[in-house]
C-alpha cells in the first residue's frame, strides 16, 4: 500500500487510476467506467470535472497507448466514498498520508541560492546523457532530455529553458509505434515486430532478472529511435520508427538471407499488401 505514488501534474498533485485499481482490487477497466460514470453526472451538475479526474493515457507494453486518468485529492475522495471493507479504509488512509506529504513540501522553507545548485545539476544530467549514449546506444539528444527530466524531479529545480537549449534532431525523427507500422502495412503490431526482428532491425534482449525489451539493432538505428523509461520499478525502452522503416521492411529479401519459411512469408504478404495499398 506505501509504494503509492503522488505525481506533481502541472502544479497539481495526482495519483494514476492503475494504482488506485491495483490498490483496491479492482479491474482498471472498471474503474475507468466507473470514473467515466462520475463524470457525467459532475458534467451535469455543473461542477469542473477536471478539478476531480484528468483524462490521460499510458503506454503498454506492446507500445500501444492506452486510457487512464489521473485523480485529483477530490477524485480520491470520489472513489474512496464508494469503497467499503478493509480495501477502502486502507487506500483512504494511504492517498490521504501522501497527499499531506506532498502538502508539507510547498510549505517547507525553500533552499536558497538555487541558482548554485543548477551548474552541478545540469553537469550531472549531461555526464550520465553521455553515459546512455556509449553504454546504451541512445541518441544523445533523447539521452540528454531524459536526463534533465530525471534531474527535475529528484532536486526540485526547474530546468526548462535549459531543455530548450537542446540542438534540435538533425535526422529523422520517430514516432510510429508497432501498432501504426502495422495499420500501414496491414498487419497487428505483433507481425509488425516480427517483421522488424526478420529483417534484423529489431531484437529481443533479456536482463539478469529475465526481463525481455526490444532493442533496435545496428542496422536499425538509421529507421528508429529508443526511449528509455521507467514505470513501476521496471526500466525499458519505447520505440519510435520513422517512415523510412516502411522502404527498409517492403525491400526485397536477398537470397541468401538466413530466415524460415515462415519470415519470408509474412515479409512476401506484408509487401504485397504495402504495394497494393500505395497504388
Amino acid at each position: 500500500m506505501n509504494k503509492l505514488q503522488v505525481i506533481n501534474q502541472d502544479g497539481v498533485y495526482v495519483i494514476d487510476s492503475r494504482d488506485a485499481a491495483e490498490m483496491t482490487d479492482v479491474r482498471h477497466s472498471d474503474l475507468l467506467a466507473k470514473i467515466a460514470t462520475y463524470e457525467t453526472h459532475l458534467t451535469n451538475g455543473e461542477f469542473r470535472s477536471l478539478d476531480f479526474f484528468i483524462p490521460s493515457t499510458y503506454i503498454d507494453a506492446k507500445g500501444e497507448s492506452r486510457p487512464c486518468y489521473l485523480l485529483t485529492r477530490k477524485g480520491c475522495d470520489m472513489v474512496a466514498n464508494k469503497m467499503t471493507g478493509e480495501k477502502g479504509v486502507l487506500f483512504t488512509a494511504t492517498y490521504v498520508t501522501k497527499f499531506e506529504e506532498m502538502e508539507k513540501t510547498l510549505t517547507a522553507p525553500k533552499q536558497k541560492r538555487t541558482s548554485s545548485r543548477v551548474r552541478p545539476a545540469i553537469k550531472d544530467a549531461f555526464d550520465t546523457a553521455e553515459y546512455l549514449k556509449e553504454k546504451l546506444g541512445i541518441s544523445i539528444g533523447i539521452a540528454q532530455a531524459a536526463c534533465i527530466r530525471a534531474v527535475e524531479t529528484n532536486s526540485g529545480l526547474n530546468l526548462q529553458d535549459i531543455a530548450k537549449c537542446l540542438p534540435a534532431a538533425e535526422h529523422e525523427t520517430g514516432y510510429l509505434n508497432p501498432t501504426e507500422v502495422g495499420k500501414r502495412l496491414g498487419i497487428s503490431a505483433v507481425n509488425a515486430n516480427k517483421a522488424l526482428l526478420a529483417k534484423g532491425l529489431l531484437e529481443q534482449q533479456v536482463d539478469a532478472k529475465g526481463n525481455k525489451d526490444w532493442r533496435i539493432t545496428e542496422a536499425g538505428k538509421p529507421y528508429g529511435e529508443e526511449f528509455p523509461y521507467v514505470k513501476n520499478g521496471h526500466s525499458g525502452y519505447q520505440i519510435r520508427w520513422n517512415e523510412s522503416v516502411m522502404e527498409a521492411l517492403t525491400e526485397k529479401v536477398p537470397d541468401d538471407a538466413q530466415l524460415t519459411e515462415n519470415d519470408l512469408k509474412l515479409i512476401d504478404d506484408m509487401r504485397e499488401r504495402f504495394v497494393k495499398a500505395n497504388e
